[in-house]
């Protein structure tokens, strides 16, 4: 194994886990938005916007899943993985 592979499967290995880390999904069928917003103020991180009377993470690479946004939304909305 030379030095060249080593490098190619470090990167892979961080990619993986970052795509892991910033995974968000949010139910907005079921989403106040507009009236709630409290996802957007709890974030410390400020992952989430509102676009288009839309909650949407505007901002998921900064997502450190610290799962304050599950926890705070009253129509358990948001998932984290």
């Amino acid at each position: 194994m030379g030095l060249k592979s080593f490098f190619k499967k470090e990167k892979k290995s961080n990619e993986n886990n970052e795509s892991k880390q910033t995974h968000i999904f949010i139910d907005n069928d079921n989403c106040i938005g507009e009236d709630c917003q409290k996802c957007i103020m709890a974030c410390p991180n400020k992952v989430f916007d509102f676009q288009d009377n839309l909650i949407c993470p505007n901002n998921a690479w900064a997502c450190k899943t610290c799962h304050i946004c599950e926890s705070i939304c009253p129509n358990d909305c948001i998932k984290l993985n």
